[in-house]
């Protein structure tokens, strides 16, 4: 069986317009406070529909990626190119087919800590 989130990480760090701004920087979770910028770092939540018997029979993630650097502009393009990539990830992942993959809602902020501009990306992808 594919894991969806597994092919996910493959996917990013091996998408051209990505790797070149953003290199192989593409985590799951949370990244460290000293990790190198700029980076994507994303998580999954899941919502599975199931039929009377239990049998899954929609897989639905819900997807948030936090993209982190120091310039604002530079974050804005990787959030371009993020946008772009999942856009065409329906027939790109190697063993998984995504039925759709939706763009939600987009949030800015700074972090302090990291003197970094965060910019938030939600998307959900349906299995």
């Amino acid at each position: 069986m594919a894991n969806i989130k597994n092919e996910f990480n493959a996917y990013l760090k091996a998408h051209v317009g990505l790797s070149g701004l953003v290199g192989a920087n593409v985590f799951p979770h949370v990244g460290k406070t000293d990790q190198a910028m700029p980076a994507i770092m994303y998580g999954f939540d899941s919502d599975n529909e199931n039929d009377l018997e239990g049998n899954v029979v929609l897989e639905r993630y819900q997807v948030q990626a936090n993209i982190v650097d120091k310039s604002y502009a530079n974050a804005n393009d990787i959030a371009d190119q993020l946008k772009q990539a999942l856009n065409i990830i329906n027939s790109n992942l190697n063993n998984t087919v995504v039925q759709l993959c939706k763009f939600d809602s987009e949030s800015e902020s700074f972090d302090e800590e990291l003197d970094a501009h965060v910019l938030s990306l939600n998307f959900t992808l349906i299995k």
